[in-house]
């Protein structure tokens, strides 16, 4: 029976080492005294509630509008300008004109080469600066290059990247609730089996201290009965405590407050096994493996990063176009845009601008230059990736390999172990029939009641060795094989 209770403690020592006990939202669900709970609906609640993977999702998020604004460079650049002034204080000017004939100053037929000395000058009457102006300005730009194409192009690869993380942490989560969950059935089913052993210690207590008073067994056999009764209650008191603190983590993995009681609707179904072809699984889903994938992924985005770097030491194309007339309103019009003859008068300036250019960074192209040192670091980065990749599959195919063979162990186990089980149960029931007659001695009967629990406590256990290793092969393959 020691060795019982040692199982028991052992298999709830791997669940507290195997759940995540993250802090986690509080779920809306929690607020039911008690939750009937699936499988299935374990895993969904997992997934809303995480807060690691609520991170994860508001980085790929992040990453999509980045992607979404990678196209930016690629719209012209505009500006529209307007600006309307007025003088505080009208401005005037005038202006002296030579003149040779003093009789008629207006004649200019007599007005000498430039460069002559006059003796006499007329001032003509000041005139009126504009009071008012205004401009307009539109100014657009159009850039391209190499490198602004493949900068895109990265940032749909870094959002994919992040698609790959979202899911992997999604994979695990699943994995491991489930892993969890059957865990939690199975630590429930050895306290059931703890709980009936009691029993049955208690019926074997009663029996001894009705032989006695039948003068069938001495004093000795009751008291042992009495002991080993007594000795089996810490046991199961023991294991419910584990059980209550096993399913606390749990809840607090699924987002649900402590007090919910959790009623597990799935039961640990005998599996049904099934045989796998070790090289067909390695060939056929060896790719298909999410950090696998993953790591494809990286490869890329250094791939394009060499592309841009080398975009970079490409040409740029730039287009340019701009407009800026001036409007001011002179003096002695009565109106803006009134007379159409004003208009073409008032309006001074209509310049513009058309330009086409192309630029090429020479400084790129020498030895040891930034740009060709970035291309040589990629270069390594490249390789250093591919050989990881190298070294990832050899990883993985050993993996497959390992989940396989457990596999297969837990098949030829449970053969031999439910062979056992039914030689077990029916030792035990003979033992049993021939205590209560009194033909068999207490420790007997104890031997074959430990022997026929441990072989049910065993087939449990390996069942659940199956379903997680299947688990295991599952989320190592990234496919579904039930």
């Amino acid at each position: 029976m020691n060795k019982f209770i040692l199982t028991i403690g052992f298999l709830f020592s791997i669940f507290l080492f195997t759940t995540n006990a993250g802090a986690l939202e509080t779920s809306d669900l929690s607020g039911d005294k008690t939750l009937k709970l699936t499988v299935d609906e374990a895993v969904d609640l997992a997934l809303k509630n995480n807060l690691g993977l609520e991170s994860e999702r508001l980085k790929l998020e992040q990453k999509k509008w980045a992607m979404y604004t990678s196209w930016n460079p690629l719209i012209p650049s505009t500006k529209l300008s307007f600006s309307l002034a007025r003088l505080n204080e009208r401005k005037s000017i005038s202006a002296t004109v030579p003149f040779d004939n003093p009789m008629d100053p207006m004649d200019t037929a007599s007005i000498p080469d430039v460069g002559t000395m006059y003796s006499n000058v007329l001032k003509t009457d000041p005139i009126d600066m504009p009071e008012w102006g205004a401009s307009l300005s539109f100014d657009t730009t159009f850039v391209l290059n190499a490198y602004i194409v493949f900068s895109i192009y990265n940032s749909v690869l870094d959002y994919n990247s992040g698609k790959i993380n979202i899911e992997i942490a999604e994979k695990k989560i699943e994995r491991d609730v489930r892993k969890n969950y059957y865990n939690l059935l199975l630590i429930r089913q050895n306290t059931e089996l703890l709980k009936e052993s009691v029993k049955a210690a208690e019926n074997r207590y009663n029996q001894a201290v009705a032989n006695y008073k039948n003068g069938l067994v001495p004093e000795y056999t009751m008291l042992a009965a009495q002991v080993a009764y007594e000795n089996m209650k810490p046991a199961v008191l023991e294991i419910e405590n584990g059980y209550f603190l096993a399913a606390l983590s749990f809840k607090q993995t699924l987002g649900l407050k402590s007090e919910v009681e959790l009623n597990f609707v799935n039961g640990m179904d005998t599996p049904v096994v099934r045989e796998f072809n070790c090289d067909e699984l390695i060939e056929k889903y060896i790719d298909n493996r999410l950090d696998v994938q993953s790591l494809y992924r990286s490869m890329n985005i250094l791939k394009n990063v060499r592309n841009i770097t080398i975009a970079s030491m490409t040409p740029t194309f730039m287009f340019r176009a701009s407009v800026d007339p001036t409007f001011q309103k002179d003096a002695g019009k009565d109106a803006w845009f009134g007379d159409s003859t004003y208009m073409s008068d008032n309006w001074k300036q209509n310049s513009g601008m058309l330009m086409f250019s192309f630029s090429l960074p020479l400084d790129y192209y020498f030895p040891f230059s930034s740009k060709q040192m970035d291309l040589v670091n990629n270069n390594y980065q490249l390789k250093q990736t591919e050989i990881a990749m190298r070294q990832l599959k050899n990883g993985a195919e050993l993996e497959i390999k390992s989940l396989v063979l457990k596999l297969q162990k837990s098949i030829n186990s449970l053969n031999t172990l439910r062979m056992t089980y039914e030689l077990a149960q029916k030792t035990y029931n003979l033992a049993e029939i021939a205590y209560k007659a009194g033909s068999k001695e207490l420790l007997e009967v104890q031997n074959s009641e430990l022997e026929y629990k441990k072989a049910k406590n065993n087939i449990l256990q390996e069942e659940y060795n199956y379903t997680t290793a299947l688990l295991d092969l599952e989320y190592a393959l990234n496919t579904k094989l039930r």
